[in-house]
């Protein structure tokens, strides 16, 4: 089925194997979305969380120690705005990630240079805009009780964690992006 034309794409379901050379992430204890949940390494060790104000008005990404890695503002006029400390100033939600045009990808910008979220499978699947159809990058998978974030050594390299985190917290929150 095709992406959500409120900005979600869809909720994949896992089959594959992983991704070669990756660092594995997953966002645990969903409560009980995505928008309120912990960021775990592989070894199941808290590497941060995901928490939204009760009025749900903000969404604040922190690091293990606390420190605000980004943030989400659901606006009501014009759509919610991000902010990704360090790597993406305050912007809207669609500017950082404009739907295509067929309404079945996002282009992420990070550092200058263009990559694609795609639905490939049973995955949201990230790779260079220069060439969609090639080397996946990343990938986000959902389960009934977390979902995964599978980097690859690339991606990691290249400064992508947390555009990525923040990226798979928007695109499986469920709320309008647009």
């Amino acid at each position: 089925s095709p992406p959500s034309i409120y900005g979600a794409l869809p909720y994949p379901t896992p089959i594959s194997p992983p991704l070669p050379d990756t660092v594995n992430f997953a966002f645990t204890h969903l409560e009980p979305t995505i928008l309120n949940s912990t960021f775990v390494n592989s070894r199941q060790e808290p590497v941060g969380s995901v928490y939204t104000d009760s009025l749900r008005v903000f969404t604040l990404l922190k690091d293990n120690d606390r420190r605000s890695m980004a943030m989400v503002e659901w606006r009501m006029d014009g759509g919610p705005a991000v902010e990704i400390r360090g790597v993406v100033k305050q912007q809207r939600v669609g500017k950082w990630l404009p739907l295509s045009d067929d309404a079945r990808s996002r282009t992420m910008k990070v550092n200058a240079v263009s990559y694609v979220w795609t639905k490939k499978g049973d995955y949201i699947c990230l790779c260079s805009a220069a060439d969609s159809t090639s080397f996946v990058i990343t990938r986000i998978t959902k389960t009934p009780t977390c979902i995964n974030l599978e980097m690859s050594q690339v991606a990691i390299g290249l400064g992508l964690l947390e555009p990525c985190v923040v990226a798979a917290v928007l695109l499986l929150c469920g709320r309008k992006l647009d």
